[in-house]
């Protein structure tokens, strides 16, 4: 079990990263209005406390296996 939520967690977190890079790469190639601008930023917020969610369940694990 603690295996497979060590895996989930790297994924989860290599799936935050490319959203964050999608995102980033968004922002820099458009135009956006004032809404879009906003769902933008709610996304990347929402990426964040996932990659902060990932980065604990890495710490529980860890601790977990030691």
């Amino acid at each position: 079990m603690v295996k497979e939520v060590e895996e989930n967690a790297r994924i989860s977190a290599e799936k935050t990263v490319k959203l964050i890079q999608n995102i980033t790469a968004n922002l820099e190639n458009n135009t956006v209005t004032e809404e879009q601008s906003t769902t933008i930023h709610e996304i990347a917020e929402a990426a964040q406390l996932l990659a902060h969610t990932s980065n604990n369940m890495q710490e529980l694990v860890e601790k977990l296996q030691g």
